[in-house]
């Protein structure tokens, strides 16, 4: 009897963003008789919490030897650490779950024969001296799934990867992330614990703690909202991200504007569909560097109306007035002026959140992910170097 298909994910980061968030629902949700996932990882951390929770297995190998990443050719010392894992593990297929830890992983697994796919989560006009190590280690990948059509879009013209790119919008849990069956009790309950009153109108931003997700800007608009509705909150739910950790400044910045109580930052929390459905509407400001955010859809799919920055792949989830508005990134003013008519107006919030809700769940359900990364899963390892007897 042949066993499930085995495959071996990499991932260099050890505490939980959207991408890894990603990878956790992937694995969990796959189908265990047809497929075995293990997780490469680089330490203990969140997301080895989260992996243990749901019962994957996996193993912890150092990939970066050194804190700074971008040495020079530094990637080559994370192969050998990588070939050693998959000849132990002999997976039929190796899946990099972003383009930094398919570095190691890809050339791993091409030096051994065997077939590997890279997700590229990220879309941005790379550092001059990122780009060709980015091309590099898409080449060195079978298949390099996008996340989103605007990722396909800008690579789709690069004849080296004809047949190999392809896209697999991200997909979540529509169980998980949903409205709230008593909004004015969870206002009550998590609402009082935040001290957010039952009355208040609630902006909320779920993203890292750090410059590229642009909180900075979304503090600065509020605050000039603030001044002349006192009703309004803002929430931020994520943390910080590795060593970057922009909440000390935003804490600062809201004490000396006397909106401290106003003001509301979360640590690192798993119970993500309780604060959207506390918000009233939900921003992602980021400046650059977005893929297509599952911050976004599980927004859109708890039933939130959406203000995000026109980067990545937010056009494809924010239809231009229907569920929200898209504004340019990195302006303050835009953001003010894209949320004033959303806290002004509870009609217009009830609309914008019902169409998004409509579009989470005709097009974003994990199901559809999964089945498509099956597919692909399925194809490559008919390649596989391993016996699977």
């Amino acid at each position: 009897m042949r066993r499930p298909i085995r495959i071996l994910h990499t991932e260099t980061y050890t505490h939980v963003a959207g991408g890894q968030r990603g990878l956790l629902d992937l694995v969990t949700y796959m189908d265990k008789e047809r497929f075995e996932p293990i997780v490469l990882l680089q330490g203990p951390g969140k997301l080895k919490e989260g992996l243990d929770k749901v019962g994957v297995r996996t193993v912890v190998r150092r990939l970066e030897p050194f804190r700074n990443r971008w040495l020079p050719f530094s990637w080559r010392l994370g192969v050998p650490a990588c070939r050693k894992v998959i000849q132990e593990v002999q997976p039929d297929v190796v899946h990099s779950n972003h383009l930094y830890v398919g570095r190691y992983s890809g050339r791993a697994a091409q030096e051994l024969g065997v077939p590997a796919l890279v997700t590229l989560r990220l879309v941005h006009e790379p550092e001059a001296w990122d780009r060709w190590n980015r091309w590099e280690t898409m080449r060195i990948h079978r298949k390099v799934v996008s996340n989103s059509l605007e990722g396909m879009r800008v690579h789709e013209s690069d004849p080296l990867l004809a047949g190999k790119l392809m896209a697999i919008p991200n997909g979540i849990d529509l169980e998980r992330f949903r409205p709230h069956p008593d909004a004015l009790q969870l206002r009550r309950e998590e609402g009082g614990r935040l001290g957010i009153p039952e009355n208040a109108i609630v902006i909320a931003q779920v993203a890292s703690l750090i410059p590229q997700k642009g909180c900075d800007l979304l503090l600065e608009a509020f605050l000039r909202l603030a001044a002349t509705e006192p009703r309004l909150h803002l929430v931020f739910v994520g943390g910080s991200f590795g060593c970057t950790d922009s909440g000390p400044d935003l804490r600062k910045k809201a004490r000396q504007a006397g909106m401290a109580e106003r003001i509301h930052l979360t640590n690192f929390v798993w119970d993500v569909p309780e604060f959207l459905n506390l918000a009233d509407i939900s921003v992602l400001a980021s400046r650059e560097r977005e893929g297509l955010p599952r911050a976004l859809i599980e927004a859109m799919a708890c039933g939130n109306p959406i203000v995000a920055t026109r980067v990545g792949g937010n056009k494809e989830l924010v239809p231009e007035g229907r569920n929200g508005t898209l504004i340019e990134p990195g302006s303050a003013d835009a953001l003010e002026a894209a949320l004033r008519p959303l806290v002004a107006d509870p009609e217009l919030r009830q609309s914008q959140g019902a169409e998004g809700l409509k579009l989470a769940q005709e097009r974003y359900g994990i199901r559809r992910m999964i089945r498509e990364y099956e597919e692909v899963y399925e194809e490559l390892a008919q390649d596989s170097s391993f016996a699977r007897n």
